[in-house]
């Protein structure tokens, strides 16, 4: 198993458009999930694996719903990376 890399960017979805420049220097980034619930459709630049960081408010964890959400958007964000890039690491921690 190769091991991560010792500096991995954080990125929201308003910060993607900047990432896409700087993309080139990361081999893996972040998206905290709860900064994708109204931003599901972000476009991910290629060559970058993601992973989506289940790190959120406490808020969203007391909502029932909020899991099913989360493997939502981990399964279309890997349908996503893996029609463009043709792999996705999604990384979920468990309680």
């Amino acid at each position: 198993m190769n091991e991560l890399p010792k500096f991995i960017p954080i990125i929201t979805p308003e910060a993607m458009e900047c990432f896409k420049n700087l993309s080139k220097y990361f081999t893996h980034a972040i998206i905290p999930y709860y900064t994708m619930i109204d931003n599901e459709d972000i476009p991910l630049p290629k060559g970058t694996i993601f992973i989506l960081s289940s790190i959120m408010p406490d808020e969203l964890l007391m909502e029932p719903e909020t899991i099913h959400h989360f493997i939502r958007v981990a399964k279309k964000a890997t349908h996503q990376m893996g029609n463009s890039m043709g792999h996705a690491h999604i990384h979920k921690q468990l309680p």
